[in-house]
């Protein structure tokens, strides 16, 4: 876990004249849940854009194994984007698809596979996040936790090396937030793929995190670094407060 497979080199974000992130630098290393935390407001989401390309920096890079995403364009970025998958919060699936399509539409448009090929990728990204059966329902006609499993069938699709997931556990109740919990650390353990999490889940952040870190919105980059232990027991006063969730 020693390799870094994604660089942040001093990220700024500004949003109409407003500084949101200044100067925000930090590694993440292969195989590790890397979780980002803060209050709301400190600048989480934002960051998490800026890594998965959907927004550009006002200044700074970001660096996916070691290729240049901030400046990247055309094929070269979308072999970049190919590097990982995304649970977005919402699950982010088509409604009018069944899972087995929106799985599908993935292989469809970066793969040139046979039908046949196609069905057993889909099976067997189900299969891996307990939806065996499930490919010919809509997304209406799931749980709110199948949903995001379904979300992370599809992110692992193409078999990417990371895996980011933004509020995973929203919307969840506790049991089946922690359920969520049981299969991203099963599927680190049995891929060793590295996945980056954006949370505000206490439970769910000392349950999966390897690494955290905290941001500050008066900082407006990190103010902690390191495991769960270690920042709730910080000596920083925030950072102390914020994992023992005191006022």
């Amino acid at each position: 876990m020693s390799e870094s497979v994604i660089r942040v080199n001093r990220i700024c974000v500004d949003y109409d004249g407003k500084s949101i992130l200044n100067e925000v630098s930090f590694n993440v290393k292969n195989g590790e849940i890397f979780v980002i935390v803060g209050p709301s407001g400190c600048g989480k989401s934002t960051l998490m854009r800026q890594m998965i390309g959907i927004e550009s920096p006002s200044s700074g890079s970001v660096f996916i194994e070691e290729e240049n995403l901030t400046e990247s364009y055309g094929k070269r970025r979308i072999d970049i984007l190919s590097k990982f998958g995304i649970l977005f919060q919402s699950s982010g699936l088509i409604s009018s698809m069944t899972i087995a399509e929106n799985i599908a539409l993935v292989l469809e448009k970066y793969k040139t596979l046979s039908s046949n090929s196609i069905n057993d990728i889909i099976d067997l990204k189900l299969k891996a996040v307990g939806l065996s059966g499930a490919g010919a329902l809509l997304p209406s006609e799931l749980s709110g936790g199948m949903k995001k499993r379904a979300g992370i069938a599809r992110a692992m699709t193409l078999d990417p090396s990371i895996l980011f997931f933004d509020e995973p556990s929203s919307g969840l109740d506790p049991l089946s937030s922690a359920q969520l919990d049981k299969l991203i650390i099963e599927l680190n353990n049995a891929l060793g793929t590295t996945m980056v999490v954006v949370t505000h889940d206490l439970a769910s952040i000392r349950n999966i995190s390897h690494r955290i870190i905290m941001l500050d919105r008066s900082l407006k980059g990190i103010i902690a670094t390191g495991s769960f232990d270690e920042l709730k027991s910080s000596n920083n006063e925030t950072v102390r407060k914020f994992f023992n969730r005191e006022c």
